[in-house]
């Protein structure tokens, strides 16, 4: 069991044409952050949520395999498309 908050809390830096490795857009990279209210309200109880789980991991943990060897196989000078 783990805990995603409701809001982004992190702004991410380093995405673009001047960075260093994150040359492509990333769609959760580019949000917004918010601020965190205080006093923090904690919920009575936690229940799973496995609708949000599975979600979450579609679309925050996927990894694209063939996206990653592509890119390296590039960078090492084949014409891969």
């Amino acid at each position: 069991l783990s805990v995603v908050p409701h809001k982004s809390l992190v702004q991410n830096i380093g995405f673009g044409a001047d960075a260093t490795h994150t040359f492509e857009q990333i769609a959760f990279a580019t949000q917004q952050s918010s601020e965190l209210a205080f006093p923090l309200r904690h919920p009575p109880f936690v229940l799973r949520d496995a609708v949000a789980d599975n979600r979450y991991h579609a679309t925050r943990l996927r990894t694209d395999w063939r996206k990653k060897i592509k890119k390296r196989l590039r960078r090492f000078g084949f014409g891969i498309r």
